[in-house]
């Protein structure tokens, strides 16, 4: 039986992928290669294609557990706090209160952030811990797209990119009724944990 060796390079995600084809099953191996190299996303096209896969272990994790991460830091001090986990995001939501106002009596672009890193931080870490690994900030990118007086505002943090050295996630914050105030992206070293 003659096996070929097929790599292909995909870099978006910067990682080296080898399939070994069997020429009896020649045609089906093609068709999830050719599908992989079309995907602009890995683990969308993985998760499409193979149910089992997860990004995050979410089914063991406990939301209150989660927020006790939180205490005596910046996300205490601004009343962030963890809603949602499941297996490709991670939800944080903060009130909008003169806490977090900025003199106009708007929510302060800074404080957007700060929960923009936070959930980011968060979701990369949970993934991270699977491997006995860490994550630490990078670079923090973010447009402000509209204003909010009060209520709360929901981050919700996806992965773009999770690779052996860094990470990239994708954070919209919405308000209480979906509209979305804010883009971020942000980057994550993947460190040993000392």
């Amino acid at each position: 039986m003659m096996v070929r060796l097929i790599k292909l390079i995909c870099l978006f995600s910067t990682c080296l992928i080898e399939v070994a084809i069997n020429t009896t099953a020649l045609d089906y191996s093609l068709l999830i290669v050719l599908g992989f190299a079309v995907s602009n996303d890995i683990n969308g096209f993985l998760c499409g294609h193979f149910k089992s896969i997860t990004l995050i272990d979410y089914k063991s994790m406990n939301i209150s557990e989660l927020n006790e991460f939180g205490k005596n830091t910046l996300a205490e001090h601004l009343h962030m706090e963890v809603t949602e986990v499941n297996e490709n995001q991670v939800t944080m939501r903060m009130p909008v209160n003169s806490t977090v106002h900025q003199p106009l009596g708007l929510l302060h672009g800074g404080a957007v952030a700060a929960l923009a890193e936070n959930v980011a931080s968060l979701a990369g870490n949970i993934v991270a811990n699977a491997s006995g690994k860490v994550c630490v900030g990078l670079s923090l990118n973010t447009n402000h797209l509209k204003s909010v007086k009060e209520g709360y505002v929901y981050a919700t943090a996806k992965p773009i990119h999770l690779g052996r050295s860094t990470q990239v996630w994708e954070v919209d914050t919405k308000t209480e009724d979906g509209t979305l105030i804010n883009v971020c992206r942000m980057t994550l070293a993947v460190i040993d944990r000392k």
